[in-house]
């Protein structure tokens, strides 16, 4: 699996081969597309917001921080790198308030947790298909807007509010479903 750097990326989990790459031709930051390196780079960027390759960078260990991922060491004044045990932070605000990011990228079990999670919501829909379950069906079409907008599917998106919104009634002859 290679995985997008953008944390912002909606799919972010992507299979070598249909993206053409192989395990030995994957790089160390992939991006998906251009916007996704384009944002990318927005949120990586240090405080001087300039592209050096002379100096060392920290990580903030706060996965929601606002200035950035990445800071040049001369930048945050440090006068050397943190061991992988330390926790660092950029400011003050970012050790009080922020998620501590995850020391390790265990790309398979990321991924597989969210397979996980995605079998499990299609078994809790099915249930509710079968049980005849009108209002469950509702809640999980509502959820799943979420996901058609943030995957760029209009059609779809207004297809579901109008049958949430009740424009559309749904008939089943026992084996094709009408609106």
């Amino acid at each position: 699996m290679a995985e997008c750097e953008n944390e912002a990326c909606p799919n972010r989990f992507f299979h070598l081969r249909c993206v053409g790459l192989t395990y030995d031709s994957l790089p160390e930051t992939w991006f998906c597309s251009a916007a996704c390196r384009q944002q990318g780079d927005e949120r990586t960027n240090c405080v001087c917001k300039k592209k050096r390759t002379d100096i060392p960078m920290v990580e903030c260990c706060n996965i929601l921080c606002q200035m950035g991922i990445w800071f040049h060491m001369d930048c945050v004044k440090l006068q050397s790198l943190p061991t992988e045990a330390e926790l660092w932070f950029c400011c003050c605000s970012c050790k009080t308030t922020g998620v501590v990011r995850s020391q390790t990228r265990d790309m398979s079990y990321r991924h597989s947790k969210a397979l996980l999670f995605q079998i499990l919501g299609d078994m809790i829909r099915h249930d509710a298909v079968k049980e005849n379950d009108g209002p469950g069906m509702l809640m999980y079409w509502k959820c799943d807007l979420l996901w058609l907008y943030a995957n760029h599917h209009p059609k779809y998106v207004i297809l579901g509010h109008r049958l949430i919104a009740g424009q559309y009634m749904l008939r089943y002859d026992g084996i094709n479903c009408y609106i």
